[in-house]
């Protein structure tokens, strides 16, 4: 079987992401073999498809899904390194004492494997849905405000 035919055997389409469900590395992105070399899939995917015209740039996820296949704008696009950084600053995703952004507590290996087992079965919005809200910070806490609370006795609101 040639890579291709073996790369989507490995893919989960939904409505958005396309979700890699294959290995998956200690950084929460995809690894696929091909010719006896280790590959991101999404890079890969990027190349084969015309996506990727200079070598030196990177295979940035506009979605922010480590395990996104998919290509194209709000997805996997090319863009310099220098871009790739200034957007994952931007969104709050580098590490380091300016990490400013809310992880996952499971952190992205293990967000990346709760989402691929949610989409073990076949993609099930449902399962897909509570496998990425499990791992948000602030799940457990209570609203600090209901929006439907009653006016307090004594306003004129």
């Amino acid at each position: 079987m040639n890579a291709e035919a073996r790369f989507w055997l490995k893919v989960v389409k939904t409505p958005g992401c396309h979700f890699w469900v294959g290995a998956i590395a200690d950084d929460g992105y995809g690894r696929f073999h091909v010719d006896g070399t280790v590959v991101r899939p999404h890079r890969w995917l990027l190349e084969q498809s015309g996506g990727l015209v200079d070598p030196a740039d990177d295979a940035m996820h506009d979605c922010d899904e480590t395990l996104c296949v998919r290509i194209g704008p709000g997805h996997v696009v090319a863009g310099p390194h220098a871009v790739n950084l200034a957007d994952m600053a931007r969104r709050g995703r580098g590490a380091g004492p300016w990490h400013r952004g809310r992880g996952d507590v499971r952190g992205q290996h293990g967000r990346a494997l709760a989402i691929r087992a949610a989409l073990s079965g076949g993609y099930d919005a449902d399962r897909l849905t509570a496998a990425m809200a499990e791992g948000d910070p602030d799940r457990h806490w209570p609203r600090l405000f209901n929006d439907q609370l009653e006016p307090m006795e004594g306003t004129n609101t």
